[in-house]
């Protein structure tokens, strides 16, 4: 019946992989009747019983391949192994035991051992059984697999990435490796720094598709949509027809607003009407112009020819779920000539283009464009989306382009179309309002401020003080603002007509002026202004810049009163590359000289800080922080940091308070000062010390440049360096922030770089009673080193980890 062992167990094989259980153990024991002594015929029989047969069977099987071939180590590994799966692991550790003591040389008795203590969770066990199994079969990648998942289980993370590191190299067709090492950046809660890996990986593997949906999806999830939409280009050019990245690629398209080739992605979706309607139907809700619309259904719409019927279907179903459309948006779209199906549709579903309004405060939910939101959340939603739109990545709001280019806030298809812009009222540290008038009705659009690139997320309306806000977290900003715009009557702003727009440049915090406004301005010079635009220089922090943008005023805008002119900022959340280019040249030609400059092989940027949110023993903790780099021999040069003044500190009455900053910035220079001479009285051989703390911002600025990793607390010191200079660095904060936020993800995704920032663990850190009156606030409250020696280990533990991951 069967001419050879290999033929029969061939045929097992087959009847095993369709799900024929029954014949496959008719076929085996006819086999067996042939070939009895056959080890392998009889593996299989086990592994039959195993699967379709009863517990007790499979034992009895496998204890029967222990006794039949006593010589042979596959069936004393194989019971252990079934031992271990029954969650008898007293029994499976002592069969593998004695197994691994018998047949030293077999890697797979040594794995099914070591995986014993793996499955019982008694990881610091599983380690070192795993560890000394990948020393002595260095080639078994399975043992290094077992070692890793091991560290990983008692969350020695800094190792795991080394491992995984390390073996990436050694074994690069195995994936496994590879995966763990994109994703360890998530056990820091840091998804974008996993993206880049998975990036990384795709680069390196253009075959791994996965990869780039991986980490295109990650990047989505930090809201960095462009980085997403390159990465899914990239590698739809190696593997054009993946279903799910073409997906995701024209979801971060309309994210992004770009609208080119969208046709072209459309048609090679499968066929399926209904979802190319809807994408496009998506497009057609964000054009921002009569002319956008058109050319929207002209160059991407019209070349799908789709039946129409399921366009008429797919569009009477789309409004059905959600909601009415603005009458401005129907008239438009009936204009052209389409299917008449479609427009039948549309105008059955036509709406009026008042609101029903509902009372009080409203706090929008994340997705107002979704079904489940009501037809109000909706259509002040699209207001929202239209208006915080981006143009390029992060670097500049929709509204703010259409103030530069045409002097006026586009409300194409949202139910501002028939409202008149009147003016506008700064208020706040830098926000600014918009005052929209109709009739007898004002609608105020407001800005929350630099730090969240002045996105307008308040709408008020006057007439029955209903506040629409697009988190709850700006609630209270705003309310406590309300009493400027009750202030200002409809007979005020009636016979008024919006003025020139003005740009205000500049903020007295340099953090926020190279996050916040310089990508924004850089990106500015690209456009083309309206003629009568008008510009206010506020700030110059790292030298003076002129942007001819417009006529420059020199007195500075109204503030809490309502103008005709229209103020705005050029907006960004994100550190771009021109930006960090154009700051380094103007810090090196703002700059005093810095020789000699640091060589060590580390040389460290420590910033020290005393005014709100610093550690107040920060000096004991420097002290173990040196001691433990010397008595590791480590090279170090100490660049200590300071208060950096800007460079326009003393013109005219820019910066109130001045005094109060210097008489802060010559403490923390008697701070450094104290340090130096506690340092130098240690004698520590390995250890030199640069003072840039009385050194102004640019040539702080530049000093950082020399740096190859950081130490800084939370904020505006570490931005000097981390968002300017791509180097690894650790960041220390109060406890109530390390808690609720230990990630250095937000402080990663604001800049363009890949080195990553890792936030000192909480356990690390203790509460303190500093006096501070900010105490009470997260992102301003002080703090301690809850044991210094303790956190200086940890610390240099660390950066040496970042800085080999670095190289």
């Amino acid at each position: 019946m069967f001419e050879t062992t290999e033929i029969a167990a061939r045929e097992f094989d087959r009847l095993m992989q369709d799900g024929d259980h029954d014949a496959a153990i008719v076929h085996i024991d006819q086999a067996l009747k042939l070939y009895p002594n056959d080890e392998w015929l009889f593996f299989r029989r086990c592994k039959h019983q195993e699967i379709a047969g009863s517990t007790q069977d499979a034992e009895a099987t496998w204890r029967q391949y222990v006794e039949k071939f006593p010589d042979s180590v596959s069936g004393y590994r194989e019971l252990g192994r079934w031992l271990a799966d029954q969650q008898r692991f007293d029994e499976a550790e002592s069969l593998l035991e004695r197994t691994t003591a018998r047949f030293p040389d077999d890697a797979w008795a040594g794995t099914a051992y070591a995986r014993v203590a793996e499955i019982t969770e008694k990881w610091a066990i599983a380690e070192a059984r795993f560890q000394a199994l990948a020393a002595r079969f260095p080639e078994h990648h399975f043992a290094h697999e077992g070692w890793l998942r091991s560290l990983l289980g008692q969350k020695k993370t800094n190792d795991a990435e080394n491992l995984a590191q390390a073996c990436r190299t050694e074994f690069p067709a195995v994936r496994f490796f590879s995966q763990i090492w994109a994703d360890i950046p998530m056990l820091r809660f840091n998804r974008y720094a996993s993206a880049q890996r998975w990036e990384q990986l795709w680069e390196s593997a253009p075959e791994w598709v996965d990869a780039a949906d991986i980490g295109s999806q990650r990047y989505i999830e930090t809201l960095c949509y462009y980085d997403a939409q390159k990465l899914c280009e990239a590698a739809l050019q190696k593997a054009p027809d993946n279903g799910p990245l073409l997906t995701r690629l024209i979801d971060t398209k309309l994210l992004n607003r770009d609208f080119s080739g969208l046709e072209v992605l459309l048609k090679s979706w499968p066929d399926n009407d209904e979802q190319k309607i809807s994408a496009l139907f998506s497009a057609l809700d964000i054009a921002r112009s009569y002319e956008e619309l058109t050319r929207l259904y002209t160059q991407h719409l019209q070349p799908l020819e789709i039946p129409e019927a399921a366009l008429s279907g797919a569009a009477e179903n789309r409004l059905r779920h959600q909601g009415p459309i603005e009458a401005s948006l129907i008239d438009t779209l009936t204009s052209f000539d389409m299917a008449e199906p479609l427009w039948q549709a549309l105008l059955r579903l036509r709406s009026d283009t008042g609101l029903d309004l509902p009372q009080g405060r409203v706090v929008l939910p994340p997705k107002t464009e979704s079904a489940s939101a009501s037809a109000f959340e909706r259509r002040v939603g699209k207001v929202f989306r239209q208006f915080n739109a981006w143009v390029g990545d992060r670097t500049l709001r929709q509204y703010q382009a259409d103030l530069f280019t045409s002097g006026g806030i586009s409300r194409f298809g949202t139910f501002l179309h028939d409202y008149a812009l009147k003016g506008s009222m700064a208020f706040g540290h830098s926000s600014t309002a918009y005052a929209f008038c109709k009739s007898d009705d004002i609608v105020w659009a407001m800005t929350s401020g630099h730090g969240s690139g002045n996105s307008i997320d308040a709408l008020y309306f006057t007439a029955t003080r209903l506040l629409v806000v697009t988190n709850e977290a700006y609630l209270g900003f705003f309310e406590s603002n309300l009493s400027f715009f009750d202030q200002v009557s409809i007979t005020d702003i009636q016979g008024s007509t919006a003025d020139a727009p003005i740009l205000l440049i500049g903020h007295n915090n340099y953090a926020h002026f190279m996050w916040n406004e310089l990508p924004g301005l850089l990106l500015l010079k690209t456009l083309n202004p309206i003629p009568t635009l008008k510009q206010a220089l506020l700030y110059e922090p790292y030298g003076p810049q002129e942007w001819l943008f417009g006529t420059a005023l020199k007195e500075r805008p109204a503030h809490t009163t309502f103008s005709p002119e229209l103020y705005f900022y050029a907006s960004a959340i994100v550190v771009s590359a021109e930006a960090k280019a154009e700051i380094i040249r103007l810090s090196e030609l703002n700059s005093s000289s810095l020789e000699p400059v640091p060589q060590a092989s580390l040389r460290l940027w420590i910033s020290l800080r005393l005014m709100y949110r610093h550690a107040v023993n920060q000096l004991d903790y420097l002290l173990a922080l040196a001691q433990e780099v010397n008595d590791r021999g480590i090279d170090c040069d100490l660049m200590l940091d300071g208060l950096s003044l800007p460079w326009d500190i003393d013109i005219g009455d820019r910066y109130p308070g001045t005094d109060k900053l210097r008489q802060n910035g010559d403490d923390v220079s008697r701070l450094a000062l104290s340090l130096i001479e506690k340092l130098n009285a240690r004698n520590l051989s390995h250890i030199k010390v640069y003072d840039y703390t009385a050194s102004d911002l640019c040539t702080a600025t530049v000093a950082a440049g020399y740096a190859n990793a950081y130490i800084c607390n939370q904020g505006t010191q570490q931005h000097k360096i981390g968002w300017i200079h791509d180097r690894p660095g650790l960041i220390h904060t109060n406890k109530m922030f390390s808690m609720t936020a230990p990630s250095g993800e937000w402080v990663q995704t604001q800049c363009d770089g890949r080195s990553e920032a890792v936030v000192m663990p909480e356990y690390l850190i203790a509460d303190c009673d500093s006096g501070n009156e900010r105490q009470d606030l997260p992102a301003f409250r002080d703090y301690a080193f809850a044991d210094p020696v303790e956190a200086a280990k940890w610390s240099v533990d660390m950066l040496i980890h970042l800085s080999n991951l670095a190289t």
